[in-house]
């Protein structure tokens, strides 16, 4: 028998290849069982049937996704169902929102409509906006407040200049002169700003608020109000007593679902008329 001898070189030479793919093979494992687990614990609605066992609402509408392409130079800046580019999909889903949303308000003999969501980027805005202009493409006297005093992006996607808002009309220094600008192109009506409100609690709290929509109720069929997401301030759960129907906008697969019942709760408390 031949003595034992050290080895002159190691017996488990690493291969870099080897390392590399065992590397990456076992980082892409662990990246799929943190995804699975953060995708089940956040458990976001993603279909009707998840809404309903969040809420005893009815689904009034889903609304497809829609991506602009890059920009041109006369290319439209938002999503609009007036504009025959807007995917067909897209602009049918929302007459069908709107015949849903013109019957249920004719039932109650409601005019005022409120849409809000639980967490900025819902598409709310877009929303309102867009209702605004089917309902008076149909021949409705439509005027559309921008009520995210803390957030005005209305304006902005209307494409309209700085004008008068509610902060104007019950805000510090108020004139009490009301100034609703018509839009052209929606052949609607609007009344909102683009800049920032420093208290926009104490604005929409005002007494007056009452008296202005009372009176916009003898000139307009529907006057839509765009709230900031009630999961984060108070200010729609402040003008819901006002509403005669709520719209609750929920993105798709982007808020968890408690998330969403706080939300629907914190209205609940203030007795809202929630059409779906």
């Amino acid at each position: 028998l031949n003595d034992p001898q050290p080895p002159t070189q190691p017996y488990n030479r690493p291969v870099l290849s080897k390392t590399l793919v065992m590397g990456a093979a076992g980082g892409g494992m662990v990246g799929m069982l943190i995804l699975g687990i953060l995708a089940f614990l956040k458990r976001t609605a993603k279909t009707p049937e998840d809404m309903k066992k969040i809420t005893s609402l009815k689904c009034l509408a889903v609304l497809p996704r829609v991506k602009l392409k890059v920009r041109k130079k006369n290319s439209q800046r938002r999503i609009s169902v007036l504009n025959p580019q807007t995917p067909y999909d897209f602009r049918e889903s929302v007459r069908a929102l709107q015949l849903r949303i013109d019957v249920a308000m004719r039932k109650r003999h409601g005019k005022v409509l409120l849409i809000t969501s639980t967490l900025p980027g819902e598409g709310k805005s877009l929303l309102s906006i867009n209702l605004a202009e089917i309902l008076a493409q149909k021949g409705k006297r439509v005027l559309l407040i921008d009520a995210d005093l803390r957030k005005q992006e209305d304006a902005s996607l209307l494409e309209c200049e700085d004008g008068m808002g509610l902060q104007d009309l019950f805000g510090e220094g108020a004139s009490g002169k009301i100034h609703i600008r018509g839009i052209e192109k929606g052949k609607f009506w609007f009344f909102g700003s683009s800049r920032p409100v420093r208290d926009p609690a104490g604005v929409l709290s005002h007494m007056g608020i009452k008296k202005f929509l009372n009176e916009m109720k003898t000139r307009m069929d529907y006057i839509i109000l765009d709230t900031p997401p009630c999961g984060i301030f108070q200010d729609a759960s402040i003008l819901a007593e006002y509403a005669d129907g709520i719209c609750y906008v929920v993105k798709y697969d982007y808020v968890p679902q408690n998330k969403v019942r706080e939300g629907l709760s914190f209205l609940e408390e203030r007795r809202a008329n929630f059409l779906g």
